[in-house]
């Protein structure tokens, strides 16, 4: 039997990219959790994280806890752009404070808000932590 949930925490940038590429084998998780204290998500990992998000298209739940990594616009957009082809997503938390993401950001997050269309529950935090 397959796992409906798969929590991330504090892989090193390479295990997070291969962790994720393998949700497209894995089709039955229905929530992801990833979270990063101590390791520096970029820009380019985060546009990893979001093509397979993308091509896995089933979450129900996404959760991306990765406040104070080296996150900027060019990944928060990747990331926002995946929430919009996520047909199934009812709940979306993103903990984003502390990175580099702008009002670029938000924009690109708001439209996707806006196509996604079945999203319930919403939490948004990119409050500065210095």
């Amino acid at each position: 039997r397959s796992a409906r949930a798969l929590s991330l925490i504090d892989l090193p940038p390479h295990l997070l990219v291969a962790a994720v590429r393998g949700l497209e084998a894995n089709r039955s998780v229905r929530a992801l959790a990833v979270e990063s204290r101590a390791v520096q998500v970029t820009d380019g990992v985060a546009a990893c994280l979001a093509e397979a998000l993308e091509r896995h298209g089933r979450l129900e739940e996404l959760e991306l806890r990765l406040a104070d990594t080296l996150l900027g616009d060019e990944g928060g957009e990747a990331i926002a752009g995946a929430v919009s082809t996520c047909a199934g997503l009812t709940s979306l938390t993103l903990d984003l404070g502390g990175t580099g993401v702008t009002d670029i950001f938000g924009k690109a997050l708001a439209l996707a808000i806006a196509e996604q269309g079945t999203l319930q529950d919403i939490a948004v935090d990119v409050s500065s932590t210095s």
